[in-house]
């Protein structure tokens, strides 16, 4: 069934990224409670690193596909298709990045020098402080939707840690270019008391301004990425072991 959905992408229904992929970074969001005011910021301030179409606005609409960072495809390295690109859009943005994503998409697409990467953290009955990764989708999911309820636009790393600090999100400066984020009050009790041994991947996610250049830009790298899922009889599509489909097919797994 995902594979003929991929054959039939050109042509399929299409949704807004910020409705068409879920999961529980999405679901942190609470993309469907969103007010008009903060889906129009987000429209202007939240990039979605697809595997599949490169960095997408959360209003850019898309079909319902199947394609991860680790996907295989004959002939085609996503690492190797997206990672200048991407990195080349990311370090020409001049404004304040928080980029969200995971290990694995990053390397699709490095950060640049003067972003800041967020890592989700409790602190132990020590002091020690956990990095979370079971907990790290919902409490990102849960930042964003913050931000963009906002409707701050930052233009400094100082503004937002001022307006964090204002609304009692723990998020904190640890070095350069690095920010902790710190878990809510429950899921920092359950980390605190048992340890975070769940580990999960992360959607790829990040804040960025919106610039009509990120689809642009990267518009004839996605069609080369398209045409390598179009494939026809014995499956080109070598390799998914993702989460299942909402929407139409929706992959909760590929931002």
């Amino acid at each position: 069934v995902e594979i003929d959905r991929n054959r039939a992408i050109r042509t399929a229904p299409v949704l807004e990224a910020l409705d068409r992929y879920t999961g529980v970074l999405y679901d942190g969001i609470g993309v469907a409670s969103l007010s008009p005011g903060a889906r129009a910021f987000a429209a202007q301030h939240v990039a979605i690193h697809s595997a599949l179409f490169g960095l997408l606005r959360a209003a850019d609409r898309i079909p319902a596909y199947r394609l991860s960072h680790d996907s295989r495809l004959p002939g085609v390295s996503l690492r190797s298709l997206w990672r200048g690109p991407i990195g080349a859009v990311l370090a020409a943005e001049p404004r304040l990045l928080i980029d969200l994503r995971s290990e694995s998409y990053s390397a699709l697409g490095p950060t640049p020098p003067a972003a800041f990467t967020v890592r989700v953290v409790a602190e132990h009955a020590s002091g020690r402080r956990l990095a979370l990764s079971h907990f790290n989708k919902a409490a990102k999911g849960e930042f964003v939707r913050a931000v963009v309820e906002s409707m701050i636009d930052h233009v400094s790393i100082e503004s937002l840690l001022e307006w964090a600090a204002d609304r009692q999100i723990r998020l904190e400066r640890v070095a350069r270019g690095e920010l902790d984020l710190g878990a809510g009050r429950e899921r920092h009790h359950d980390a605190a008391e048992h340890g975070d041994d769940l580990g999960v991947e992360l959607d790829a996610l990040a804040l960025v301004d919106d610039r009509d250049a990120l689809v642009a830009e990267l518009a004839h790298f996605g069609e080369q990425a398209l045409r390598r899922i179009e494939v026809e009889g014995g499956g080109g599509f070598v390799e998914d072991q993702h989460a299942g489909p909402r929407k139409e097919g929706a992959s909760d797994r590929d931002p």
